[in-house]
């Protein structure tokens, strides 16, 4: 709960369960989203080692994507889920040919059947699966 005003005792909701579907208000839930986008922004930046990075950023995409995918918004996060599993390719030199690490390329498959499990037989869903991941 959040408080109102200064002057006044009162609080309103911000979140509510319904079921097993979180509900926040649109400004709670967009400053949760900017923190995610803050702490990958953070993390591009960095200067870790390209597998590190590539594994961190994936990490946080997928956080974000269960939260979006908590609070309601399947599409949101098979979008997220998405990036995630492209954030598996950045890491040191994969332009050049060079294959990522195992771990990545596990990570890569893993999201790979998150995503089609998270779109089921919804055709809507499905399309927004890039044609190679499907």
């Amino acid at each position: 709960m959040e408080k109102n005003d200064a002057r006044t005792t009162g609080y309103r909701l911000a979140a509510r369960l319904r079921g097993d579907r979180l509900t926040i208000e649109a400004p709670l839930r967009e400053t949760l989203e900017r923190d995610f986008a803050d702490r990958i922004g953070a993390i591009r930046r960095s200067r870790r080692d390209g597998d590190r990075r590539a594994l961190e950023e994936s990490l946080e995409w997928e956080r974000l994507g269960d939260f979006r995918l908590a609070t309601g918004s399947p599409t949101a996060a098979l979008r997220a889920y998405g990036a995630a599993a492209f954030s598996c390719c950045k890491g040191d030199h994969y332009d050049c040919g060079v294959r990522p690490l195992r771990s990545l390329q596990r990570r890569y498959l893993i999201l790979r059947e998150k995503m089609a499990a998270l779109c089921g037989d919804d055709e809507r869903l499905r399309a927004l699966i890039p044609p190679a991941e499907r």
